[in-house]
């Protein structure tokens, strides 16, 4: 089935008279056929399923159920007259199978391209020590490297490591090898990608008491903008551009008590952002203290004079 989806597993056995009434049952790889534990160590939804309907008795499917566990398995084999209801009635070794594990977590989850930075991944276990993790994105596979085994009695599920560069921003998938020749992976899970920066603002000055709509635009943030902040306070009525989300946005200046120059910054949900230094100024609107006269003709040609703080 499709790694990237947790579908039932179905074997495809082919023998000599093989009959609908026959039952498989599989058991860890370090464990053997009539393994009285073997039930318990089930790895998959269907305990012990029994063969399928076919026009063959050369060959018969058994639908095994979506998979609970990951790691190889031995398929053991039962006909139909041992009754195939205890783990000894299944003496007979047929073969293998794999579950492919999943990385659950990576943290931090999203980096730049330069990399370099230190991640903790967690998986399922393998039932094997981790030897390798490695990115993958363009086709391309990119070790982390420095890895280590910093977690005691979890060799098998967590390691750290260093990440490499890329050459490009992307979402990345990450596959992580243990020892006994299984793997753990999971697509486009870990986001890469190139620090932004702030391209444009459509005005640049505002009263402190907010209110102003701009329009906001930045390189591309490998995410959709969640956030910008006018000296550290919140805008609001944030829009973003259905065509760019992850580069163009509007909203409103929020009120600050501030007045002068201060940074915009954009951020994304990656941890991504860009910041326009110095890139909005606040002032402090004025009064208006007397007009003088303060009435005259509807015919207008009245001189008035006006004083404003």
């Amino acid at each position: 089935p499709d790694p990237r989806l947790n579908q039932s597993c179905v074997l495809n056995i082919s023998g000599v008279d093989i009959e609908e009434g026959d039952a498989i049952q599989v058991v860890p790889w370090n464990a053997s056929c009539r393994d009285h534990n073997a039930e318990s160590l089930q790895p998959f939804v269907q305990a012990r399923p029994r063969a399928g309907s076919g026009s063959s008795s050369s060959w018969r499917m058994f639908d095994l159920g979506e998979p609970r566990a990951s790691g190889p398995y031995h398929v053991c084999y039962c006909p139909w007259e041992d009754r195939c209801e205890e783990d000894r009635d299944f003496a007979k070794w047929v073969g293998t199978v794999a579950v492919i594990g999943k990385v659950r977590t990576v943290d931090p989850s999203a980096w730049d391209i330069a990399g370099g930075i230190e991640l903790e991944v967690h998986i399922t276990d393998l039932q094997a020590p981790i030897i390798n993790v490695t990115f993958t994105s363009g086709g391309v596979d990119r070790p982390c490297f420095d890895m280590q085994h910093k977690f005691p009695g979890e060799n098998h599920t967590h390691v750290s490591c260093f990440l490499p560069p890329a050459p490009d921003q992307a979402l990345e998938d990450i596959t992580v090898y243990a020892s006994n020749g299984m793997y753990a992976r999971s697509y486009e899970i870990f986001n890469r990608f190139r620090r932004g920066e702030f391209l444009y603002i459509s005005r640049s000055l505002g009263a402190n008491t907010g209110g102003d709509i701009v329009d906001i635009i930045t390189t591309d943030l490998n995410a959709p903008i969640r956030l910008i902040t006018f000296g550290g306070v919140p805008c609001y009525y944030l829009k973003l551009d259905p065509v760019y989300p992850h580069s163009r946005a509007t909203c409103t200046t929020p009120a600050n008590m501030l007045t002068g120059s201060v940074h915009v910054v954009v951020y994304a949900p990656n941890t991504n952002s860009a910041t326009g230094l110095n890139a909005w100024t606040f002032f402090r609107p004025g009064i208006i203290v007397s007009v003088d006269p303060d009435r005259g003709s509807v015919h207008g040609n009245t001189r008035v004079t006006i004083i404003n703080s």
